[in-house]
């Protein structure tokens, strides 16, 4: 359970310092702001960053528990599983309790 606080926060963490770090590069490399291409840079460097901070974040609060040796991998495909099992029970929630115009005509639920 700690090591899913953990990635949480390590997703929290990279997202932060991707976008502050997206924001330095596309000054100094003069990414052009015209249709957003300065935003957009900046989020793929924060989805990168955070790809690589969350693991960490995750091996590192394993181990601080205790974790070691052949438990580590596995520990973190368990808490990665779970971190996404709980982003996908979330936007399922959102889904079901969305509007949906087009089911509101037919009077039919959503197809998925």
């Amino acid at each position: 359970m700690l090591g899913v606080v953990g990635g949480i926060v390590g997703v929290i963490i990279g997202l932060l310092l991707g976008l502050l770090l997206g924001s330095v590069l596309a000054s100094l490399l003069h990414v052009s702001t015209r249709e957003g291409a300065a935003g957009y840079f900046m989020v793929a460097v924060a989805l990168i960053v955070t790809v690589v901070v969350a693991p960490l974040t995750i091996i590192f609060t394993l181990y601080w528990r205790g974790v070691r040796k052949a438990w580590l991998s596995p520990g973190l495909i368990i808490v990665c599983v779970s971190i996404l099992g709980i982003a996908a029970t979330g936007l399922g929630a959102w889904y079901m309790t969305a509007p949906h115009p087009e089911c509101e005509r037919a009077n039919t639920a959503p197809g998925i």
